[in-house]
């Protein structure tokens, strides 16, 4: 006869609730500290517009690698921000486009 695990010890799927905050528990804290130095850096009339570069610089500052920093996905931070109380957005140029990419960051509507 088997016995059944508790409850707590079951596996179960990631919610899209679940998601910001399971983001910023695999994301070093070097991510979230270079995000919030430059929002707060950047931050006039309710907005702050956020270059990728600058955190990159400051991740690699940090000793992090570009390699390593896109292969985790660590700019994927969409999700932990909006579950702070953030809307975000990200843009980049496109195919035939210049430009930087960014990061735009406001108070979400309640």
């Amino acid at each position: 006869m088997s016995e059944s695990l508790p409850a707590e010890t079951i596996a179960k799927p990631i919610t899209p609730q679940e998601v910001g905050s399971a983001k910023r528990q695999y994301t070093p804290a070097a991510v979230f500290d270079a995000f919030n130095a430059e929002i707060s850096l950047r931050y006039v009339d309710g907005r702050a517009k956020v270059l990728q570069e600058q955190i990159m610089a400051r991740l690699q500052e940090a000793g992090h690698k570009r390699t390593e920093v896109f292969a985790n996905g660590w700019l994927n931070v969409e999700a932990a921000y909006e579950s702070a109380g953030w809307k975000v957005t990200y843009d980049k140029p496109g195919y035939n486009e210049s430009g930087a990419a960014y990061f735009t960051f406001e108070a979400a509507s309640k």
